[in-house]
């Protein structure tokens, strides 16, 4: 189940990302800042370390976790809403897409990685 809700924040990444693509295709302006390229790479990173909780030793997991959760936090919803120039967006939904989407991201991430010290074995 845990994975589940990581790979559902991953999707969401990746669909926000190809959304952002197609839109700079019809009009030239991306969703947001990140380029999709960079934000595809991103949550494709996110899942492969998502995958290491199924190793018998949960601390390689809880280390990357740890570290792309403070980037989530820092690159994903603070420059979202502190750094970001409305401008750069599409829209002001796209904006607030954005920063739900990463929020969603670091709230996952940090409920994951309390579980992964509270399973047996873990």
């Amino acid at each position: 189940m845990l994975t589940t809700l990581q790979f559902s924040y991953v999707l969401l990444g990746i669909i926000m990302n190809l959304m952002s693509l197609l839109h700079f295709r019809a009009t030239g302006t991306y969703y947001t800042p990140t380029r999709p390229g960079a934000g595809i790479a991103a949550m494709a990173t996110y899942g492969i370390c998502a995958l290491l909780s199924m190793l018998d030793s949960q601390w390689p997991f809880r280390i990357t976790m740890t570290v792309l959760m403070v980037i989530l936090a820092g690159g994903g919803v603070i420059k979202h809403l502190a750094t970001g120039s409305p401008g750069q967006y599409a829209s002001t939904g796209t904006r607030w897409l954005a920063v739900l989407i990463n929020g969603y991201g670091v709230v996952v991430t940090a409920f994951v990685l309390t579980v992964s010290f509270f399973e047996p074995g873990g």
